[in-house]
């Protein structure tokens, strides 16, 4: 959608409920509403929910993040909700997709890497196409040491 600042505020407004549309009332006071920009409405809603040292901390998180044990679904959300916070990273396709390849799991890194991605969307899909294909890999094994299990169990 095409939104120009002003819209974008009203929209941003419209979906505040409880504590910070209570906020929203006493802050709106403060600024200008004819003149404020998106930029400038960011600003003064994060200085209240997210002061500097929060914002550093989701920073420093979100640079560190790996997937580690998580699937690929709860890497990607924590990816896609720490991204904001680190605007040299978020504004920039390459930087972007390379910083969410480098916090997957080795296995799954190389996965995304051999299929070619160029976009961090496509990533996600091979990251979650990578994923699938070892999870089936494990079920199918499980099912097979099952097999083997009650056949032996029962040849004895």
């Amino acid at each position: 959608m095409k939104l120009t600042d002003a819209d974008h505020v009203r929209c941003a407004i419209f979906m505040f409920h409880d504590d910070a549309r209570i906020w929203w009332q006493g802050a709106r006071s403060a600024v200008d509403m004819t003149t404020l920009t998106w930029n400038g409405f960011k600003d003064v809603f994060y200085g209240k929910y997210f002061t500097i040292s929060t914002r550093t901390r989701l920073s420093r998180e979100f640079l560190e993040l790996c997937q580690g044990s998580m699937s690929i679904a709860e890497y990607v959300k924590k990816f896609e909700r720490g991204r904001y916070f680190v605007p040299m990273i978020s504004g920039n396709a390459a930087e972007e997709l390379k910083h969410f390849t480098e916090g997957l799991n080795a296995t799954i890194r190389r996965d995304v890497r051999l299929s070619g991605a160029q976009m961090y969307q496509a990533a996600v899909d091979e990251a979650m196409l990578s994923e699938k294909d070892g999870n089936d890999i494990i079920k199918e094994s499980q099912a097979k040491r099952a097999s083997y299990y009650v056949v032996a169990h029962i040849q004895d």
